[in-house]
């Protein structure tokens, strides 16, 4: 998420904020990679990864050794997270460049 808003401030000088939103979605994305890659164990890595992704609305502790999972309210939520995050990006885009989303 740190490279993505980078790029928005230095090619479109769009600043985005770290926020609740945002942190829901590192959480997610971290989440995902050890599920994809690592059998859905948290591992310290995981750990490392969500230590300042707070606050947020989901996992709010994770130890390692334990499986990942996530519920469907869960799911939703960090999906939702993502369409805010979307729509803000969207705005500040269209904002900045003074065209209609």
């Amino acid at each position: 998420m740190q490279s993505i808003a980078r790029v928005f401030r230095d090619y479109l000088d769009v600043n985005i904020d770290k926020s609740e939103v945002v942190n829901d979605i590192i959480l997610g994305q971290a989440c995902r990679h050890v599920i994809v890659h690592s059998g859905g164990m948290v591992d310290e890595r995981l750990i490392r990864q969500i230590s300042g992704a707070k606050p947020r609305r989901v996992k709010f502790s994770l130890i390692p050794g334990e499986r990942v999972q996530f519920s469907d309210q869960e799911v939703m939520l960090v999906s939702d997270s993502m369409v805010q995050y979307l729509q803000s990006v969207a705005g500040k885009v269209a904002g900045r460049y003074g065209v209609e989303v």
